[in-house]
C-alpha cells in the first residue's frame, strides 16, 4: 500500500533545508483572496475524487505518523475547503485534541458531497468534484526533536 501524500516537519536545532516547516508551523488560509488548495506549495493538503474508479465514496482520511524516537500523540485539525466560499472549515469537532497517533493510522471524517447541482459557476476554475483536505498538526510541547514524517490518503471504509 502507498499513500498518495507525504509531508515532513521538523522540531529541534539542525533543521535541515529539506525540511522547510516547523512541527506546529502549520496554518490554515485566511477566507479570501485567493487561498485556495495548492498541492504544490501545501504538503500538509490531500486532494482526491470523491469516488474511487469503481463508485464507492470517500469516507475518511487516513493519517500516518512516525516520529523521530519514541511514541507520542500529536494534535491535529484536518480541514476542507469549500469553493463557493472561499474558505476553509474545520471538519473535526474538538480542537487541540490528540488525536495522531504514532506508527499507527489515524482517521479523519471527511466531508465528500455528492451530485452537486451544476450551475453557470460550474464552468470555472473551482474544485466541483474534488476533494481537498488540509491537516494542520500542532506540536503538544512534548514532541521529540528530529524528523516527523506524515502520510495521508483518501480511504473508502467507514469501520476503524
Amino acid at each position: 500500500m502507498k499513500f498518495s501524500r507525504t509531508f515532513d516537519r521538523w522540531k529541534g536545532p539542525g533543521q535541515p533545508t529539506s525540511v522547510p516547516v516547523l512541527l506546529g508551523a502549520d496554518t490554515v488560509p485566511a477566507a479570501g483572496g485567493g487561498n485556495r488548495p495548492n498541492a504544490t506549495t501545501q504538503k500538509n493538503l490531500v486532494t482526491s475524487r470523491f469516488v474511487s474508479i469503481n463508485g464507492w465514496p470517500c469516507y475518511r482520511i487516513a493519517v500516518l505518523y512516525l516520529p523521530p524516537a519514541g511514541a507520542i500523540a500529536l494534535n491535529g485539525d484536518m480541514h476542507m475547503y469549500e469553493d463557493t466560499l472561499d474558505a476553509w472549515f474545520r471538519v473535526n469537532g474538538t480542537p487541540g485534541v490528540a488525536n495522531i497517533l504514532a506508527n499507527a493510522v489515524s482517521f479523519f471524517d471527511c466531508v465528500a458531497l455528492l451530485d452537486l447541482p451544476h450551475t453557470g459557476s460550474d464552468l470555472g476554475e473551482n474544485l466541483l468534484g474534488t476533494l481537498a483536505q488540509l491537516l494542520v498538526v500542532a506540536d503538544p510541547g512534548a514532541a521529540p526533536n528530529g524528523l516527523h514524517r506524515f502520510a495521508m490518503a483518501a480511504d473508502l471504509t467507514t469501520f476503524g
